[in-house]
């Protein structure tokens, strides 16, 4: 069964058979059409400027919204996202890899600087505080890896258009904090800033590559401004 899911090949229905649940800190949502995907959305990046819809278009984005101190799927996810990004880029393909952290942020803002003490426990998947964690887990890919987060709002809106579940779960064994069931798709958006199709955070690199490279290929023999999914 391919992981890759592509507008043009989405069927609703028993057709489209589910994928299983393959770690305890991430969740497959139902697959749905990439046309139903995306459209406005805007985010944060690490010195709180704007990155807006716009900002994806004139390149391939493989994009994954996940948490910087998650155990599960998004340290899977996020190796597999930058080598498909190189890939596609070795191959002339202006493509970048964007991970998004749907942790909710102070609002308005994103805390630059410690958190306090007498702010008590954090929601945790791991001991670090969360902006210091998107800072190191951006820090450690060098420019391989671009890191965005948001306001409530902003993340509330983009995990909406993009149909990202968080759902929230008292800690299983060994856990501190909580859990968080998570969508864990790759979204494939095109030069356009249109969903291309998605697949999940154990997708093969190469297949990620082999798709994008054949959408980018059917994009330009059918001209400027056009972007089919297959």
């Amino acid at each position: 069964m391919s992981m890759i899911i592509l507008g043009a090949e989405y069927t609703a229905g028993p057709t489209q058979p589910a994928h299983q649940n393959h770690d305890n800190h991430d969740s497959y949502a139902p697959p749905v059409s990439p046309d139903q995907l995306g459209g406005s959305f805007e985010f944060l990046d690490l010195n709180n400027q704007r990155v807006t819809a716009a900002a994806f278009g004139g390149h391939w984005t493989l994009l994954f919204f996940g948490y910087a101190r998650c155990r599960g799927s998004c340290p899977v996810a996020t190796p597999k996202i930058i080598r498909a990004a190189q890939m596609l880029r070795a191959k002339g393909i202006k493509t970048r890899a964007v991970f998004v952290d749907i942790e909710v942020a102070p609002v308005g803002f994103v805390r630059s600087g410690p958190k306090p003490a007498s702010a008590g426990s954090d929601h945790s998947h791991g001991g670090m505080n969360h902006v210091a964690a998107m800072r190191a887990l951006q820090s450690t890919w060098d420019g391989k890896l671009i890191v965005l987060t948001g306001t409530r709002l902003q993340l509330a809106n983009a995990a909406r258009a993009f149909m990202v579940t968080r759902e929230h779960r008292p800690p299983r064994a060994g856990e501190t904090g909580h859990s968080i069931n998570h969508t864990s798709r790759i979204y494939m958006i095109a030069p356009d800033t249109k969903v291309a199709g998605y697949g999940h955070h154990d997708a093969d690199p190469a297949e990620l590559v082999n798709t994008v490279a054949r959408l980018s290929a059917t994009k330009r023999a059918a001209g400027p401004g056009a972007m089919p999914h297959a």
